[in-house]
């Protein structure tokens, strides 16, 4: 991607992200129940991004479910149970926007190396409007909130492990302890 490319994204996804997070917070607030994660999540065809949040309320129920298993406790094993509700943001058109930037940039390319090229740029870019949402302080004071913010491959398509989109945003959007919890 250019560098006006990338701001693009950025930009897009910072949009994104303000409007997303208030429509999920407000979901979560009316039911009283207390967000414990924000996050995108991408599939393998990477522009096809959407972002949720999932509640300590429904992660609880999940622990009191047949299903769940002490040795699969993990963020993503409550996201991918079926039982926690996830609260997806609110599909607008700067979501579409986003979609189709994104995907314009891909449509029709032939190399691979190029593609995952533009595949890591947009993942960057994810990250980095994250940050920059956090700093403005559009998630509220996370060491007050404990607010975990990540950003991962909803269809294992990275495998979720080391140098993964999963590991790199969590370390660089937690600190160590938010990011073991992440990841285990």
């Amino acid at each position: 991607m250019t560098q006006e490319q990338k701001q693009k994204i950025q930009a897009l996804a910072e949009a994104e992200i303000r409007h997303s997070f208030q429509f999920i917070k407000n979901q979560t607030d009316k039911e009283g129940k207390d967000l414990v994660a924000y996050y995108f999540f991408l599939v393998d065809d990477f522009f096809a991004a959407n972002n949720a949040g999932i509640t300590q309320q429904d992660i609880e129920t999940w622990k009191k479910t047949d299903d769940y298993d002490p040795e699969y406790n993990g963020l993503l094993d409550a996201i991918w149970s079926g039982v926690c509700e996830l609260y997806e943001g609110d599909f607008t058109s700067i979501s579409e926007e986003l979609y189709d930037t994104a995907y314009s940039l891909v449509e029709g390319l032939d190399d691979y190396d190029r593609y995952n090229q533009i595949r890591a740029d947009f993942e960057q870019c994810i990250i980095d409007a994250l940050k920059k949402c956090d700093e403005e302080g559009v998630f509220g004071n996370r060491k007050e909130n404990g607010l975990l913010l990540f950003a991962f491959y909803s269809d294992d398509y990275d495998e979720n492990g080391e140098g993964s989109l999963l590991y790199r945003s969590a370390e660089a959007l937690n600190d160590k302890k938010e990011f073991e919890n992440i990841i285990k």
